[in-house]
């Protein structure tokens, strides 16, 4: 067991040889989605990996389905939307309010965000890319979560959070009613998903999946892979972030629950957090970030993630991994658990003037 105590033991990259390789046929796992090597010149998604920054392009692949920029709001009569590729909605493309059974097999991009949740969602399967959420406090470019969602299938590329204290790039679960933010199983890789505050004084937190008060998920496979937070004061949890308490956005109690993944099997590949806003900022969790939060196992490899590229932020602390036990505004330790991790750390990094852990900063358990 490694506590707050031995936290200096993580201020270096941990060393393997066995790098990881990244090819274009390797990134997707839905057929919807050609991925292509691209060059510096003309790329849509870059990855800083152990073997130098990779390039790759991708397009989609029409396969039947009806497109449309028309929304669905599921009713009684409405239950299953099946075969469409939405393209170009404004608001929620497909909101579920309290129906449950509900079964999703589409296709969503270019739209402001892809799926709400407050009811219950069996199966959703598809594609989400290029969707883009970009109110005043955004949450999530593709999925909102605030009901169960049994099983997601599906592939996140380029799905973004953009304005004042954004949060989740592709997926927000939360706790918010004490009655939701589940999600049982996730299969399917996040690349080049982000949130960005850059433009104004605020926060990005969780570049591709932001897990909050008290939500619960399962299973998550897949590959976590050029994702990136990037804020003006504040950069926390490249890809993933699990947190307690009060929403980044101040509209839900303080909850005292940890948000918890019971299991993640998938590699972390050139995920970053950066900030831009001058001396006094903060960069944590280059691949995760954890507050008060609980992740029963991870199986997989750390590489090339970090804490800043084109700034050097102030406070740089878990070039892969930050986790600490005290909740946002509470002065009270509260734990924060990682009960597992098998897997190698390989060119991790934290640049900044006050840093710790190129690999990881452990300001509660781990094991």
């Amino acid at each position: 067991m490694q506590n707050k105590l031995l936290a200096a033991l993580f201020t270096t990259t941990f060393l393997s040889t066995n790098a990881l390789a990244i090819n274009a046929g390797d990134l997707g796992t839905q057929s919807a989605i050609k991925w292509t090597a691209g060059t510096s010149s003309d790329y849509d998604i870059k990855v800083s990996t152990s073997e130098g920054t990779k390039y790759f392009k991708y397009s989609y692949q029409p396969h039947g389905y009806d497109e449309t920029s028309e929304g669905v709001w599921i009713d009684a009569n409405n239950q299953t939307v099946d075969g469409y590729y939405f393209s170009g909605t404004t608001g929620n493309t497909v909101n579920n309010s309290n129906y449950t059974g509900i079964k999703i097999n589409s296709d969503f991009a270019n739209s402001e965000r892809g799926v709400a949740n407050t009811g219950t969602i069996s199966s959703i399967k598809g594609v989400f890319f290029d969707n883009v959420n970009n109110y005043e406090f955004p949450q999530a470019g593709a999925i909102y979560n605030e009901g169960t969602i049994t099983s997601i299938v599906a592939d996140f590329i380029n799905n973004s959070a953009v304005g004042r204290k954004a949060v989740g790039g592709a997926i927000v679960s939360a706790n918010n009613t004490n009655k939701g933010g589940v999600i049982d199983s996730i299969t399917g890789n996040f690349i080049g998903n982000f949130v960005d505050s850059s433009g104004s004084s605020g926060s990005a937190v969780g570049g591709a999946m932001y897990l909050f008060g008290g939500s619960q998920t399962g299973t998550i496979k897949g590959d976590f892979i050029g994702n990136y937070a990037m804020g003006y004061d504040i950069a926390r949890g490249g890809a993933i972030t699990l947190v307690t308490g009060e929403n980044i956005s101040g509209t839900a109690p303080f909850s005292t629950t940890p948000s918890k993944i019971q299991k993640i099997e998938g590699d972390f590949i050139g995920n970053r957090v950066v900030t831009n806003g001058g001396w006094s900022t903060t960069a944590e969790g280059g691949a995760i970030y954890l507050l008060v939060g609980d992740i029963q196992e991870i199986k997989g490899n750390f590489e090339n993630n970090g804490t800043g590229t084109e700034y050097n932020s102030y406070w740089a602390n878990g070039g892969a991994i930050y986790n600490s036990g005290y909740a946002w505004n509470q002065n009270t330790y509260m734990g924060s658990e990682i009960g597992s991790i098998a897997g190698n750390f390989v060119g991790n990094n934290v640049y900044g003037d006050d840093v710790t852990g190129g690999a990881i900063t452990n300001l509660a358990t781990i094991g």
